[in-house]
């Protein structure tokens, strides 16, 4: 067990606040690889730009690339990512997060941010 102090200790109850508000989202029907991708696309765009298809079908260490399609189906379907058209190229695709998943994102965040300031 980690000593109070630790910096262990802050990682695991980091881990324990993420697990106990991530099932209590809308999240909890995706699978895995799924919110693993939704996780990466919501990243990317969060810090740099949306990522094309052809970017989400290259991330290997999610899967092959008829694996992340499927996923990026899901996500799809399931609202929390759309297909955008590049305005300069039409045979370019970006996916971007969906409104829900934006307010899912952001009942999360606030969510940590209360457990944080409670403890």
């Amino acid at each position: 067990m980690a000593e109070k102090g630790d910096l262990s200790e802050v990682v695991f109850r980091i881990k324990r606040m993420m697990m106990a508000v991530e099932e209590t989202t809308e999240f909890t029907d995706l699978s895995l690889m799924g919110r693993q991708l939704l996780d990466h696309i919501a990243t990317n765009q969060s810090v740099r730009y949306p990522l094309s298809v052809v970017e989400i079908m290259g991330l290997h260490k999610l899967g092959s690339p008829a694996t992340l399609h499927k996923r990026l189906g899901e996500l799809i379907a399931a609202g929390l990512v759309k297909l955008d058209i590049d305005a300069k190229d039409n045979r370019r695709k970006f996916a971007r997060l969906t409104p829900r998943a934006i307010s899912i994102y952001n009942r999360i965040s606030a969510a940590l941010s209360s457990e944080m300031r409670r403890k």
